[in-house]
């Protein structure tokens, strides 16, 4: 025991208790009352509590895990596949990354993203001579790209100013078959402006 308490209980050895202390407890045991049921506030408390701790804890896991309604959804057993193009399924885009692992020189522009957002923009939304330009992500299997492009409804004198010439859209290409360096970039989102 440490010092400072067997000081303490040395002050109290010269406090005797009543002669009759021993036959007071054993005749009517203790004087507490017993507990009863809880009460319905401590009840009602508790279920709140576990309801909170259940809705912290699944929230905390779908915002660590990024279960945000995207690639990550399940349905039927099977991750959701969620691009735009050039694929819309997970097994047409498997085919093409079993292509460039095998070394397609026809696929290998899907491991660019830069070679993704261009042909995007020429083959979906025909622009002739797209330019991009990419931002990064905290993500290292997304990028977000930027695409200028010609504005198809100017027409006459007015369309001499390059800039009443330009359409931008900024598309978001992921990683959804294989993540790293090998791994093919589909267009997920493409919102018109920057």
């Amino acid at each position: 025991m440490s010092e400072k308490w067997l000081t303490a209980l040395k002050t109290i050895d010269w406090v005797d208790p009543s002669p009759d202390l021993l036959e007071r407890a054993n005749e009517h045991g203790p004087t507490l009352p017993d507990p009863g049921p809880p009460s319905r506030l401590r009840v009602t408390t508790l279920v709140i509590a576990i309801i909170v701790a259940a809705a912290g804890s699944w929230a905390a896991f779908a915002g660590l895990s990024g279960l945000d309604g995207a690639r990550h959804e399940v349905a039927d057993g099977q991750e959701a596949f969620n691009a735009l193009w050039p694929e819309t399924s997970r097994s047409e885009a498997e085919q093409v990354q079993a292509l460039v692992d095998a070394g397609d020189s026809g696929v290998q522009w899907r491991i660019d993203s830069g070679s993704v957002a261009l042909r995007y923009a020429q083959e979906v939304l025909d622009w002739p001579n797209p330019i991009a330009g990419s931002r990064g992500t905290n993500d290292a299997d997304t990028v977000i790209v930027v695409v200028h492009g010609p504005d198809a409804s100017c027409s006459g004198i007015e369309c001499q100013n390059p800039q009443a010439q330009q359409r931008i859209v900024t598309l978001t290409l992921e990683r959804l078959v294989r993540s790293g360096d090998v791994g093919i970039w589909s267009v997920t989102a493409a919102n018109e402006g920057s």
